[in-house]
Formats: C-alpha cells, sequence, structure tokens
C-alpha cells in the first residue's frame, strides 16, 4: 500500500543489512549515504501476506519475501542488476531492523545474575568485533558514520547476539538508531544517549575481550526473571506512551503497590508511535483481569501469586491471579506519599540510576512526582513554578518524536490557564 509505515513492513536482520551493504559497489553505497531514505519516497504495496514489493521511480521492482528477511535471497530486483544493484541496497536499508532476543524481551532487562562466567572464543571475537566497531564510529563522527561504518556495527551485533552477548547486542542496535537519526537529522537524535550507548558498546565489549572470567553483568541477559511477589494491592499512576530509537513503540502503565513501590505494565512491540495510541486501549497483560490500560491507569488491582522482576515489571504467568480494585485517583496516601517527597531526595534517586546499567535500574528510577503551578509557555516548553515555597521554575516539554501522541498539544493547552495548580509525574 502506498505510505506503509515502517511498522508494516518486513523487518531486516542487522547481519544480512550489513552483508548486503558490504557486497554493494562503494559508488552505490555513497549514492545511499547521500539518500539514505530513497526507497521510503518509492511505492510499497503489499502483493500478499507474504510479500510486499516497491516499484522504484524508474520502474523496477523489488520483491521482498516473508515477515522478516533473514537472509538477503528474500530480497530480489527486476533490474539487471540485481542483487547488487541501489534498489535492493536502498530498500533493504529502508527496513525496521529486526530485535533480537534482548529486545523483545523488553526495553530494559532484569538485573543479570551476580556471578562470572568463562568466555568462548568466538565470544570474544564478536566482543573485539564490537569494539573496533565502536571505534570506526568514534573516529568517523555520528555525521561521519556512513552505511559502511554502520555495516560493521550491524555485522557485530549479528555475532554478539549469536555469541550470547545480549548487552552489547542491545546496545549496539540503539547506536546504529542514534546515528541514523542524527544523519537524518530527526527529532528523536539525542548526541547524548548516543554517546552513552557508544560507551555501553564500548565498555562491555571492552570486559568481554579482555577479561578471565567475565561478570555476568557485562554479558546481560536476553529474558527476563521473575520471582514470586505474593499478595499485591496495586494502585494506577498513569499510561506512558513509549515510541523508541530502537523501533519499538506501545504504553507502559505505571502502578504502585502498598508500600510505595513502582511497578509497570508494559505493552511494547515493534512499531511506531501510531501503536502507542492503540494499545491505550489494549488489554493489560497481567492475570485474568479484563481492563484496558486507559482503565488500569485510573483504577487498582487485587493480585494473588504475582510475580515481579527487579526493574518492576509485573509478570503474566498462569499462576497469576487479578481482580479490579476499583478506582483510584493520586489522592490515595500511597500515591500522594510520592509527591510528598523532597525534590533533592527524587534527583538523588535519579543519579543511583543513571550509575546503574541500564540493566539493573528499578522500576520508576527515572520519574519525579511534582507539586506546581502553571505559569505560561515558551515556544519549546510549559513553564511552571513549584508550589510552596520553593518558587524554582520548571520547564515540561513533549518526548522528541511523538507528535502523534498529543503530548506537546496538551502542554499548549495547560499553557492558557496561567494560576491552575497541578501534580505532575516527568
Amino acid at each position: 500500500m502506498p505510505g506503509e509505515r515502517d511498522s508494516d513492513r518486513p523487518s531486516i536482520e542487522p547481519g544480512v543489512l550489513a552483508a548486503i551493504t558490504t557486497r554493494a559497489a562503494a559508488r552505490l553505497v555513497k549514492k545511499l549515504d547521500a539518500a539514505p531514505d530513497l526507497a521510503t519516497k518509492w511505492r510499497w504495496a503489499r502483493a500478499s501476506a507474504e510479500q510486499v514489493v516497491v516499484e522504484t521511480d524508474g520502474g523496477e521492482r523489488v520483491t521482498i519475501s516473508g515477515a522478516q528477511v533473514d537472509t538477503a535471497e528474500r530480497l530480489a530486483c527486476t533490474c539487471l542488476l540485481s542483487p547488487k544493484c541501489l534498489h535492493v541496497l536502498a530498500v533493504a536499508r529502508a527496513l525496521p531492523l529486526a530485535a533480537g532476543d534482548e529486545e523483545t524481551a523488553a526495553v530494559a532487562a532484569s538485573a543479570p545474575p551476580a556471578e562470572a562466567l568463562a568466555m568462548t572464543p568466538a565470544a570474544r571475537e564478536a566482543a573485539r568485533r564490537a569494539l573496533r566497531a565502536s571505534a570506526a564510529v568514534i573516529d568517523a563522527g555520528a555525521n561521519g558514520a556512513g552505511a559502511l561504518v554502520q555495516a560493521e556495527l550491524l555485522a557485530a551485533i549479528h555475532a554478539c547476539r549469536a555469541s550470547g552477548l545480549p548487552r552489547i547486542a542491545s546496545a549496539g542496535l540503539r547506536v546504529v538508531h542514534g546515528i541514523r537519526a542524527t544523519r537524518e537529522r530527526l527529532d528523536t537524535a539525542s548526541l547524548g544517549e548516543l554517546t552513552n550507548d557508544l560507551a555501553e558498546v564500548a565498555l562491555a565489549a571492552a570486559h568481554v575481550a579482555r577479561s578471565e572470567p567475565v561478570a555476568a553483568s557485562w554479558i546481560g541477559t536476553a529474558r527476563r526473571a521473575y520471582e514470586p511477589a505474593g499478595a499485591l494491592r496495586v494502585y494506577g499512576l498513569l499510561t506512558e506512551g513509549v515510541s523508541t530509537k530502537s523501533g519499538h513503540a506501545g504504553v507502559v502503565t505505571h502502578v504502585v503497590d502498598a508500600s510505595g513501590a513502582l511497578n509497570t505494565v508494559p505493552d511494547v512491540m515493534p512499531g511506531d508511535a501510531v501503536r502507542a495510541r492503540g494499545s491505550y486501549e489494549s488489554g493489560i497483560d497481567v492475570g485474568d483481569a479484563t481492563l484496558s490500560h486507559r482503565e488500569l491507569a485510573r483504577e487498582g488491582l487485587f493480585l494473588s501469586g504475582a510475580t515481579r522482576s527487579s526493574d518492576g515489571r509485573l509478570g503474566s504467568g498462569a499462576s497469576v491471579r487479578a481482580v479490579r480494585a476499583g478506582p483510584c485517583t493520586w489522592d490515595e496516601p500511597v500515591v500522594a506519599r510520592l509527591f510528598g517527597e523532597a525534590l533533592e531526595t527524587q534527583r538523588a534517586r535519579v543519579r543511583s540510576g543513571l550509575e546503574r546499567p541500564i540493566a539493573q535500574r528499578p522500576g520508576g528510577w527515572d520519574l519525579v512526582f511534582l507539586r506546581v503551578v502553571v505559569v505560561g509557555a515558551t515556544p519549546a516548553a510549559l513553564v511552571l513554578t513549584l508550589a510552596g515555597d520553593d518558587a524554582r521554575l520548571v520547564f515540561a516539554r513533549a518526548p522528541e518524536g511523538h507528535g502523534v501522541l498529543r503530548t506537546q498539544a496538551n502542554l499548549l493547552r495547560l499553557a492558557r490557564a496561567p494560576g491552575l495548580a497541578l501534580r505532575i509525574v516527568g
């Protein structure tokens, strides 16, 4: 279909895209670097459930077979230079990168076990390859890291996945998306995040390549480990729209248990921000309760046989039972206490989370709860002031790249009510 969204297209394995890029002639790679979105302007149409056909401006047709491009042979072009043509290369670049287990399991996995592990020669070579690829990115810079530099990083990601190194693979995939966003000047571009992700790749790869044995925290884990949490009473707090650089989207509903601990009920899958809007109305995946994320954010649950990961995600195993507990608001004592915590205490909690590896950060580590009063707006932010004796200004900005979620429009609407007292979570 013309205008088909990224989330409707087949995904491509990083290693396959790397192979297609490296086998192409240098002049074709240079053309793609000059116009990385070339294929997105062509006509995309779904010929069947298993085939997508892309027609170029010149009439050539690239056929994509299967729901995922896991071999280069799944891409074929009608031109005489196929499969080493610009058309196949451009279409491959336009496909979303396939997520590995470390991505589909979670945006952030649970903490790995504490023991150290011996590495296989293949794992060490994969780590060395990731280290060389990260060094190449640093040498080239984000704007100079073209298709060939990205291809080496994609090949390293593939090798790390195959060798059981999910932490390096996951961070490497974020680096690829960060490079693309920076080079294409997308709203999602963040040099700070790209720098952190690149450092994650380099540090983890250096430890795996050089240490003996290797601390399991540098290896990471592809799947969450859930521990029994017994009976829980949770109170709905809010639902957050998610649209990540790694090509995942959906919602995460935050709930608070009776102890004040923050927990999450996510629905994040491969897709774009449009999926997030649909997920808001979809059913939750906890026990046998029947309610949507919209409803859970305004209600609560009684859980028995609950399970929970170290980062606060509630499990959905067969043993979990859930019953709706009725409406709740931010006036519930357990929720109201969150807004009574001193700002400096909350900032210390956030700093503590930042010092941990991504996979070991607890649920809600980066949430800040404030009582504020609306002042007005700047072109980029809603301007607030802290309530009470502390009159510091607070600038509330919409997450970058979330225009479809109407966050910015909602902030501008609030700006029309100066003096309005609010409780906000940022």
